[in-house]
């Protein structure tokens, strides 16, 4: 089982980017989710944490058109 932080954008609800979060402990997602969330513009972007079975990508491709 895979762990991913993901920044998502709230509108469309696009992840933008995701960081591997799998062998990490709770107390380094929180200050990960933390440092994140810093400089993000809560106006328009999230963050959550995924599990998935299989790898998802950390970058996804984003038409920038759909982030409106």
């Amino acid at each position: 089982m895979k762990k991913y932080l993901q920044i998502i954008h709230k509108k469309s609800e696009i992840v933008i980017k995701r960081f591997d979060v799998t062998d990490k402990t709770e107390r380094s997602i929180d200050r990960l989710e933390d440092a994140v969330n810093i400089n993000l513009n809560h106006n328009e972007y999230k963050t959550d944490t995924k599990e998935s079975e299989t790898e998802l990508e950390l970058e996804p491709k984003v038409d920038e058109t759909l982030l409106v």
